[in-house]
């Protein structure tokens, strides 16, 4: 992504089992952590960030399972 609007990220997560949490990470460190109820979790975030970074979804059943997205790359002119 390249632009001067920060960008809106979107994940539609089906787990095989429950999920017991989805990171967004941004240049390598939890940016968000969010904790859903079920097998099923939508998000949609709008990410307030200028410059340049890589952003990525980490998510973790609860059976230990894991799943993670490709990476974004985002440039964010201020």
């Amino acid at each position: 992504y390249h632009g001067d609007q920060p960008p809106r990220l979107t994940l539609q997560a089906r787990g095989t089992a429950p999920i017991r949490s989805i990171d967004l990470v941004v240049d390598g460190k939890i940016h968000k952590t969010y904790s859903p109820d079920g097998v099923d979790f939508d998000i949609d975030e709008t990410l307030e960030l200028t410059g340049r970074h890589y952003v990525y979804f980490h998510l973790q059943q609860r059976d230990d399972n894991q799943a993670w997205s490709s990476p974004i790359w985002i440039n964010i002119h201020e």
